[in-house]
C-alpha cells in the first residue's frame, strides 16, 4: 500500500508539472487502434498490444499475449481512411516483448497532389523488474512516408522514436511516462513532447487520466487539415484525455472517454465496445467526435486474433 501511495504521489507531481502538455503528431493519431479511440486517446499507463505502439511502447510488456490485429478507421470531415495491420508478442518471452505494425492513410482529394501515406511502427519493451511491483522500459519507432500535399510522385518522410517507462503496483495502480519524438530524423518538423498517464483498477472498472505536453504542437485551425501540414504554425500546447473501462464480463469491455486540446480549443468525446468471441477472436468498434462540430468525427473497427489469454490482469 505504501508503494502505491508513493507511486500515486509521483503521478500527481508529474501531471501537475505538465499542467500547461499537447497532442502527438497527427500522423500518429490517424493510426490509433479502436481501443485507443474508444478512450479518446487515453491509456499511456495501461495500453497493451498495438495500442502500446502508439501511446507508450513500455506497455508492450505489460500483459502476456500474442496478438494479430486489423483496423479500419474513417474520418468524416475531412474524409479520410486508415487501414492498419499490427502484430505484437509478449508471451514467448516474459522479459522481452516486441511489436510491428503497418498503416496506409488516404486523405481527401484536392486535385493537385497524391493522397496516400504509408507508415511502419515498431516497438520493443523489456521487463526490468517483476513481481508485485513491475517496471517496464520500452522503445518505439515510427516511419511515415507522406504523399499528401506533395507533387504527384513526390514523397516526404518522417522518422520518430519514443522512449517509455511503465510502473505497475500490485497490478492495480499504474503510472506511465513517455518521451515522444526524442529521435527525430529525415526532415522531421516535430520537437520532443512529454506524456504521462495514471490509471487505477477497481473491481470491474479502470479509471485513467493522461496529459501530454508538446513544445511544437500544430495549430490545426491555422495550418489546415491536409495530411502534409507543411504550412502549419507550431506553438506550445497541451492536451488532456481521460477514460473509464467497464468489464461487463470477461469477454465484453465498454469504454467511454473525453479529451481536450488547449491550443486548438478542441474537445472530443468517445465510446467503444470490445467483444471476445470463441477461439480467440475479438471484435472492436469505437467512435469519437468533436463536440463543437459533430461532422468532425471518426469511426473505427478492429478484428483481433488472440491465441493467448485476452484478460490478463486489469482490462485494457
Amino acid at each position: 500500500m505504501r508503494n502505491a501511495l508513493i507511486a500515486a504521489a509521483a503521478a500527481l507531481v508529474l501531471l501537475s508539472l505538465a499542467a500547461q502538455a499537447a497532442a502527438q503528431p497527427r500522423e500518429i493519431r490517424w493510426q490509433y487502434p479502436s481501443r485507443t479511440r474508444g478512450l479518446a486517446g487515453a491509456g499511456r499507463s495501461f495500453a497493451t498490444a498495438s495500442n502500446a505502439l502508439f501511446l507508450n511502447p513500455a506497455g508492450l510488456g505489460l500483459a502476456s499475449q500474442y496478438a494479430i490485429e486489423g483496423v479500419y478507421s474513417v474520418g468524416f470531415d475531412p474524409l479520410f481512411h486508415s487501414v492498419s495491420t499490427n502484430w505484437t508478442d509478449s508471451a514467448m518471452n516474459r522479459w522481452v516483448a516486441a511489436g510491428l505494425g503497418y498503416s496506409y492513410v488516404e486523405g481527401p482529394d484536392d486535385g493537385d497532389a497524391s493522397h496516400g501515406a504509408h507508415a511502419l511502427n515498431g516497438g520493443l519493451a523489456v521487463n526490468t523488474l517483476q513481481g508485485k511491483t513491475r517496471l517496464i522500459v520500452g522503445l518505439g519507432t515510427h516511419w511515415f512516408r507522406e504523399l499528401k500535399g506533395m507533387p504527384k510522385g513526390g514523397t516526404r518522410d518522417l522518422f520518430l522514436a519514443d522512449l517509455g517507462v511503465l510502473l505497475s503496483v500490485n497490478d492495480m495502480f499504474r503510472l506511465g511516462v513517455v518521451g515522444y519524438n526524442l529521435l527525430s530524423l529525415v526532415d522531421s518538423r516535430y520537437k520532443p513532447a512529454l506524456g504521462a498517464g495514471a490509471s487505477f483498477w477497481w473491481k470491474r472498472f479502470v479509471f485513467a487520466f493522461d496529459v501530454v505536453a508538446d513544445w511544437d504542437q500544430f495549430d490545426e485551425d491555422r495550418a489546415g487539415l491536409g495530411l502534409a501540414g507543411t504550412d502549419a504554425v507550431s506553438d506550445f500546447g497541451m492536451s488532456y484525455s481521460g477514460g473509464i473501462i467497464f468489464a461487463a464480463t470477461q469477454a465484453v469491455m465498454i469504454r467511454i472517454g473525453a479529451s481536450h486540446d488547449q491550443l486548438n480549443v478542441r474537445t472530443e468525446v468517445a465510446a467503444g465496445l470490445s467483444v471476445m468471441l470463441p477461439k480467440g477472436f475479438g471484435l472492436e468498434t469505437a467512435y469519437h467526435a468533436n463536440v463543437l462540430d459533430w461532422k468532425d468525427s471518426f469511426l473505427s473497427f478492429g478484428l483481433q486474433l488472440y491465441p493467448m489469454s485476452w484478460f490478463t490482469g486489469a482490462p485494457e
